[in-house]
């Protein structure tokens, strides 16, 4: 008898089969160069440069939302493609089940697959409108490229590849330069003007954000907004959290809308949490001055008391003791002969009353670490010697339940079929052993490097 569980693997493997997920990886943007009407051979220069300078200020996009119309134009093309590559599977089956009529030496097995086949192949292209699922919700990374010389990994372009090309036209009328700029849409076959302006040949580049923020619609397909932060003080640490606290990126263009907390820290000065509410669409310009961290006093106390006390390499005297908040972070250390020594990490968050209890040197903290440390090796080794049998086991069981798939197409019910069933069955019980065995390892592991962990910090 066939067992159950090699009977669920078959149902399922068959199901995947019926089932295509669309995989498209990236949407692909190009920058055609500018359409030059009537220019003056001294601005010639703007017909590439323009495209590069969208291209600069759109580059950092990441990732583009397909419009219903998208998903729908998508899913036509793919079910064209598996419907021709459906009708062409049929058209060989078809053939090969001609000739297993005509032909003297006609097979009955064979000729009943071959019946089988084809009616599953009709049943596919039947519902083939309900295998092919595509997300509502479908993102795709977004990858730049410039059609008018190589790309920027060096590979030519091929306008037929894009999803979206950016076009312009560039027109000089008397002292002023009139502006156009296209988006055609390949996944839907469409071309929009998006933009049209009048400026000076100097001052083009003012143009630039106006275009970007219509253009940034297009290509992210979604609502977006952007926070310009300008801080006094050079090298200050910028961070983007949204408003569960988990840090966005320090890149603060395209954003989804929404509340905000942005952090700016620097050493010697004051943090400062600055809380923005962005609406679709919107530009925000914030400039913030960062304040002086005025130092004030801590107390600093060990027991026993008399310990030397020390800031880094540098001696503060002896405890108790009341000195200056040092610049965080920093080390703090107590030495007294007997003893010992302790080490305390002060940060912004420590009390401004440092109490230390001093262990005797009768302690041997090296000793206990290094049985820890130990402790940890020995069973991470024990895990890592467990993960092979894993994969050998898995393996073997693949193997065998292949070759079963095999062998009961011609018979089912013959010797060959039983053992090969056996013996998958029995890797596979061997393979769900070994990851018991690699979990509890695992987890042992892991108590064993906390513990580990916790005794270099308590000692």
């Amino acid at each position: 008898m066939i067992s159950k569980r090699v009977i669920f693997l078959l149902i399922i493997y068959l199901l995947a089969q019926q089932i295509y997920t669309f995989e498209k990886k990236d949407f692909v943007i190009s920058f055609s160069p500018a359409i030059m009407k009537g220019l003056d051979i001294n601005n010639l220069h703007l017909a590439n440069s323009l495209p590069r300078l969208l291209f600069l200020n759109l580059n950092n996009a990441l990732n583009h939302k397909l419009s219903d119309e998208e998903i729908l134009s998508i899913q036509e093309n793919e079910l064209n493609i598996l419907k021709t590559k459906y009708l062409l599977e049929l058209s060989s089956l078809k053939e090969k089940y001609d000739f297993y009529i005509f032909n003297a030496n006609y097979n009955e097995n064979e000729y009943l697959i071959l019946k089988d086949a084809i009616n599953n192949k009709l049943l596919q292209i039947k519902n083939l409108d309900s295998t092919l699922i595509i997300p509502t919700e479908s993102y795709l990374s977004i990858k730049f490229m410039e059609n008018f010389e190589n790309t920027i990994n060096g590979d030519i372009v091929n306008s037929e590849n894009c999803d979206l090309i950016i076009k312009s036209s560039i027109e000089e009328l008397d002292e002023w330069i009139y502006l156009e700029i296209w988006v055609e849409n390949k996944i839907l076959d469409t071309e929009d003007l998006i933009y049209k302006s009048v400026g000076s040949k100097e001052n083009l580049s003012a143009l630039l954000p106006e275009i970007s923020s219509k253009l940034k619609t297009i290509i992210l397909g979604r609502p977006w907004a952007s926070l310009n932060l300008q801080v006094d003080q050079s090298g200050a640490n910028i961070l983007l959290k949204n408003n569960k606290g988990s840090i966005i990126r320090d890149n603060m263009d395209f954003l989804y809308p929404g509340l905000y907390n942005v952090e700016i820290s620097k050493q010697g000065y004051l943090t400062k949490n600055i809380s923005v509410e962005l609406d679709d669409f919107e530009q925000l310009n914030i400039e913030y001055k960062m304040i002086i961290e005025e130092k004030g006093m801590i107390s600093v106390q060990s027991f026993p008391a008399g310990a030397d006390f020390y800031s880094g390499a540098t001696w503060l005297g002896k405890t108790p003791l009341l000195i200056k908040s040092p610049v965080v972070p920093s080390l703090l250390t107590l030495k007294l002969k007997g003893y010992n020594n302790s080490k305390y990490i002060y940060s912004k968050l420590s009390s401004k009353n440092i109490d230390i209890f001093m262990e005797s040197s009768l302690i041997d903290r090296n000793s206990i670490i290094n049985v820890k440390r130990n402790n940890f090796y020995e069973s991470f080794s024990y895990f890592l010697l467990s993960i092979p049998l894993s994969i050998i086991s898995f393996g073997m069981s693949s193997d065998y339940g292949y070759a079963y798939n095999n062998e009961i197409l011609d018979d089912p019910y013959s010797s060959e079929s039983n053992r090969l069933m056996q013996l998958s069955t029995t890797w596979y019980n061997v393979y769900l052993g070994s990851l018991f065995v690699n979990i509890s390892l695992f987890i042992n592991t892991i108590f064993d490097l906390v513990d580990y962990i916790k005794s270099t910090n308590n000692l």
